[in-house]
């Protein structure tokens, strides 16, 4: 049965490799995410809210996160950490993080959930 996906954005590739069944026809890739969910900063440098999962769940503090963008270009995380643990813990694994530029802004928030089932890196709205 055929994929076929218009104008979502979606970013993935067509795979090389012949498929383990004998099938000749052309097979995707999994899919890595949306353009469109996307930062791109100066240099080249891109941020997706897949790299950003990877980076804070991670570590062991954060049970849940969300971010947005500013106008400044200004990131702004607001986290729930594990109550035993310490904020300042998780704002220091930030600011080792060469993925994530700076400045930021870190808040603590204390209730769940604090994205939506599907996360996204909002773009000029509150967090």
């Amino acid at each position: 049965m055929p994929l076929i996906r218009y104008r979502t954005g979606d970013r993935g590739r067509l795979l090389s490799a012949a498929c383990p069944c004998g099938c000749d026809l052309p097979r995707l890739d999994r899919i890595a995410g949306r353009f469109d969910n996307d930062l791109h900063f100066s240099g080249g440098d891109r941020l997706s809210i897949h790299m950003l999962d990877e980076i804070l769940f991670a570590l062991p503090e954060i049970l849940d996160y969300a971010v947005a963008l500013r106008d400044d270009f200004t990131l702004e995380f607001s986290v729930c950490a594990a109550p035993d643990t310490g904020f300042q813990s998780v704002r220091d694994a930030l600011e080792e993080c060469g993925a994530i530029p700076k400045p930021f802004t870190l808040h603590q928030n204390a209730r769940l959930p604090l994205s939506p089932a599907k996360r996204v890196i909002q773009r000029n709205h509150a967090v």
